[in-house]
């Protein structure tokens, strides 16, 4: 389950399922741990489900294909 998650460095989103998309990026940035700065926080957002311009402005480290 994504509540086992919690405390992660790295986010990869290679599946597009309902759950992510419903999530947002806001739900899973929540996943990151929260002692990391932004610039620390890593999503890959292999799928594109998260907004470019959300992404942009989310001060995470992003990558996406």
């Amino acid at each position: 389950p994504l509540k086992d998650a919690a405390e992660a460095d790295c986010i990869i989103t290679a599946v597009a399922h309902q759950e992510f998309r419903d999530m947002g990026l806001s739900g899973a940035a929540a996943l990151f741990k929260q002692d990391k700065p932004a610039g620390e926080k890593v999503i890959i957002d292999v799928k594109g489900i998260y907004p470019i311009q959300e992404l942009e402005s989310s001060g995470l480290t992003w990558w996406r294909l």
